[in-house]
């Protein structure tokens, strides 16, 4: 893994420091090189013409669509900013977005994203960019209307496992909570023919919660806390999340916190490198 500095203007974040307890994966929308995603961040202005301070502590390199420079990049790991600061990258549209962006730590895997297939064979991303073919993965399932994805590089998660590990060390983020523990939880199966309360031990013991991201009361009553939490069972893990919004630590997806967006989306080998973790 190569770390490299290259740090946002200081009015393009906010150079102050928080606790952290959460880790955030974002993917870019664009091209392989995280040097140019963290420049596009230095440029981004809202209306007024001030900085959105908009982006992530780190960026992750990525292969070459169009093979002119080799793949030199994957796996490339970019330093925006010293991690104890915070940006507006989750860009979430509740009161709760400023608290939620400075508890937590976001890295972008720099990737396309979702892409459409053509009549021809062809895959291309939104923005109209021809993605070679071995750079495509077919999910097995849709993931929010997409089943082809410009592929996270082998390179790009072992990057993502180190980095992963070595903050949550530093931070001492736990991150047997978030996506691991959604990842687990994905795979259960209802218990049948149990009474109610017998139901409620078994989802709180198992982290079905309510949709405050809170334990359920043990009391035999099917209420609807309770409902929202048995719709949880066998929910794909990087869909919206109570636990997420209300500020739950660990490891989380962009998508746990925002239901209109595609990072990160559910590749195998990144949820297998998750589980590890």
């Amino acid at each position: 893994m190569e770390n490299v500095l290259h740090r946002l203007d200081e009015d393009s974040y906010y150079d102050e420091p928080h606790p952290k307890d959460a880790i955030f994966l974002h993917h870019s929308g664009s091209f392989h090189r995280p040097d140019w995603l963290v420049g596009s961040w230095d440029r981004d202005k809202s209306e007024s013409t001030n900085k959105i301070r908009y982006g992530a502590a780190f960026a992750i390199g990525g292969k070459d669509v169009v093979e002119k420079s080799g793949n030199s990049w994957d796996g490339k790991i970019i330093q925006a900013f010293n991690p104890e600061c915070w940006s507006h990258s989750l860009s979430i549209k509740t009161k709760s977005n400023t608290f939620l962006n400075q508890k937590s730590i976001s890295i972008e895997i720099c990737s396309f994203g979702p892409l459409e297939l053509t009549l021809d064979g062809r895959f291309f991303s939104d923005a109209k960019i021809l993605i070679p073919e071995d750079q495509v993965i077919e999910l097995g399932d849709p993931y929010r209307g997409f089943k082809y994805f410009h592929k996270y590089s082998y390179k790009q998660i072992d990057s993502l496992h180190i980095l992963i590990k070595d903050l949550s060390k530093r931070f001492e983020i736990d991150l047997a909570k978030g996506l691991k523990k959604e990842i687990e939880k994905s795979t259960l199966k209802l218990p049948q023919d149990v009474p109610t309360e017998k139901l409620q031990k078994w989802l709180n013991r198992n982290g079905f919660l309510d949709d405050r991201g809170e334990k359920l009361i043990e009391n035999g009553i099917l209420d609807q806390k309770t409902k929202f939490a048995l719709e949880q069972i066998g929910k794909n893990p990087f869909s919206i999340n109570a636990s997420a919004l209300n500020g739950s630590g660990g490891l989380w997806s962009h998508s746990n916190v925002r239901g209109d967006v595609f990072d990160v989306f559910p590749q195998p080998d990144l949820i297998e490198m998750i589980k590890s973790l």
